[in-house]
């Protein structure tokens, strides 16, 4: 199916979606480090 969006915005939505992912998946291993017990401020990147 064909975006009905300029591709500068398709892009720029695109990155949005990225960093967004990215962002849940950083805030799902702390959680999940917290509940196994680690300190997920002790972990490093």
């Amino acid at each position: 199916m064909e975006s009905a969006l300029p591709p500068e915005l398709r892009e720029g939505f695109e990155r949005s979606q990225q960093m967004l992912a990215e962002r849940i998946a950083y805030y799902e291993a702390r959680i999940a480090a917290r509940e196994r017990g680690e300190n997920p401020d002790a972990a490093t990147a």
